[in-house]
């Protein structure tokens, strides 16, 4: 019997209204299933004590992912763009969507009975940060400053782009001999998201964002095991820089019991 590589293993599927993720959207080349279980000390006294007791109890788990572009890209031809604040000369940028997480386990499911916890996601709240150059001539901007917030657009290339109100909450900058220099801005959003795309190649289509739904994920590993649970996506970050590929990561949250087929 020989250790499998990995070469063979594929998210088989993420139903309605989650397959756009991993269909039209990401291409994924990693996943991480993570089953977990509680367990609790049920020791009690007795008149010789020599050894602890445990309790088992409920189960959770979660995926994460990574992928490519529906085709493999590097963020050469991307953009931001930010009308109150500095934007010039960008070498990198990363969104990150955080949906709020709920859980919502309850005496008596059929869920709960069969000792698995329950989930259900909430509102996407937005973040990031990039990256940008100095020059000699553009001078950078406080952040928060009084005219932000303010319009950002991130353009992954192709006119495909996310577009909200953001406010900037700062970042190091870095001045040293022999090397360009750098300032990094965070910010979050101010405002509801709007995506403007062709293909459904982004992760959420371009009627905007909705609060996140669980729908079946189904994992395959090399063995043609399957790994089957209920999943709604709560975390997706895009990492776009100039000179590497433009990678999406996805957590999941799933719900319910996983199973092993």
């Amino acid at each position: 019997m020989a250790v499998a590589n990995g070469y063979s293993g594929i998210v088989t599927s993420w139903g309605s209204p989650n397959n756009q993720i991993i269909s039209t959207s990401v291409k994924p080349f990693r996943w991480t299933a993570t089953p977990s279980a509680d367990s609790f000390d049920a020791t009690i006294m007795a008149a010789s004590l020599t050894t602890g007791l445990n309790l088992k109890g409920l189960r959770s788990w979660a995926v994460t992912m990574e992928g490519h572009r529906p085709t493999a890209a590097i963020g050469s031809a991307a953009s931001l763009t930010f009308s109150p604040g500095y934007a010039a000369n960008v070498r990198s940028w990363e969104i990150v969507f955080t949906a709020d997480e709920y859980e919502n386990t309850i005496m008596g499911s059929s869920d709960t009975t069969a000792g698995w916890r329950q989930y259900a996601g909430g509102i996407w709240r937005v973040s990031g940060q990039y990256e940008v150059f100095l020059d000699s001539t553009t001078p950078l901007t406080a952040p928060s400053n009084a005219s932000e917030p303010g319009t950002m657009t991130l353009d992954i290339g192709g006119t495909k782009t996310f577009a909200f109100s953001a406010q900037t909450q700062g970042g190091p900058i870095d001045v040293q001999i022999g090397q360009p220099q750098v300032a990094r801005y965070s910010f979050n959003n101010a405002g509801a998201v709007t995506v403007t795309d062709s293909g459904d190649t982004l992760p959420f289509p371009t009627t905007g964002l909705a609060i996140p739904a669980a729908s079946s994920l189904v994992l395959t590993s090399i063995t043609n095991q399957t790994f089957t649970g209920n999943a709604f996506p709560r975390v997706i970050r895009i990492r776009c820089p100039v000179d590497g590929p433009i990678i999406t990561s996805i957590e999941a949250r799933g719900t319910g019991a996983i199973t092993y087929g």
